[in-house]
């Protein structure tokens, strides 16, 4: 598939941040769509992702139709089965290669990318909530990005590395705003919450990958649509794990995804961001 031109994994990162911010925000905030089953929270939740996409791109947009543009992230996400990826993650247990593997196959991306996200997952296991973190992930990247073979693989490992510094950076310090009772905890090894949350991002990011090579994805990748696909994985896995605790917000369940059409929720994101008035 072809790649947009390079662009910083910090400016990945910071676009991912971005869309998590506005989508906390803009889920706080009262809304005349219904809520009264996990099908309406799935709903509600799509369209307050769509959301915050929309805002983190609104004076940066990726296209002439942004509203357009927005309601073919929302196909991706769904597509990219960012849902079965998290409930194997965070309710399964399953590392994230694993969860990777179990929903694209064993062949969806190179064995040096899986390395890199082993890597990855083994780092924030050993020291997340610790100040040397980022710089382990750092140094995983310059490590791993002289050992691509090919563009493609150099372009993937930026972007997950955008990902996993822009996620570390915003859950270490932001986990609060989802849910202050989790003060001190977020990185228990117990509770292993943080952990699960992060790669289940790092996981997001590359099922947009991986989802093209499956033929779901059609045109060239982007590093605009992989910080807000990588984004929606996250935001699963905050609902999941520290929003159910203090709202009315129920587990995703991943059936509820193939029983809403694509139109309920290109409806409810219109709706929603009328609303907002964005």
């Amino acid at each position: 598939m072809p790649v947009e031109e390079e662009i910083s994994q910090t400016e990945v990162g910071v676009y991912h941040n971005l869309i998590l911010e506005n989508f906390i925000e803009i889920h706080k905030t009262p809304s005349v769509l219904a809520s009264s089953s996990n099908t309406d929270e799935f709903i509600r939740l799509m369209s307050d992702y769509g959301a915050a996409v929309r805002l983190a791109y609104k004076n940066n947009a990726p296209a002439g139709d942004i509203d357009r543009w927005v309601c073919d992230i929302l196909d991706v996400s769904l597509n990219c089965r960012q849902s079965q990826l998290v409930d194997h993650i965070i309710n399964r247990g399953l590392s994230a290669t694993d969860a990777i593997k179990k929903v694209y196959g064993t062949n969806s991306i190179s064995p040096l990318i899986f390395s890199y996200v082993d890597e990855i997952e083994k780092t924030i296991d050993q020291y997340g909530g610790t100040t040397p973190c980022e710089n382990k992930l750092n140094l995983l990247y310059v490590n791993y990005i002289k050992s691509a073979t090919n563009s493609e693989e150099k372009q993937l490992i930026s972007w997950i590395a955008g990902v996993a510094d822009g996620s570390y950076e915003y859950w270490d310090t932001q986990y609060t705003v989802w849910n202050p009772r989790l003060q001190g905890r977020f990185w228990n090894s117990t509770l292993r919450i943080g952990k699960r949350i992060l790669i289940s991002d790092v996981a997001g990011a590359i099922g947009y990958v991986a989802g093209s090579k499956l033929g779901w994805i059609t045109g060239a990748l982007t590093w605009k649509a992989v910080a807000a696909t990588a984004g929606v994985a996250s935001i699963i896995g905050g609902v999941d794990q520290l929003l159910e605790e203090i709202m009315s917000v129920k587990s995703t369940d991943t059936n509820t995804e193939y029983s809403v059409s694509r139109k309920e929720i290109h409806k409810a994101y219109y709706v929603r961001v009328k609303e907002l008035g964005l």
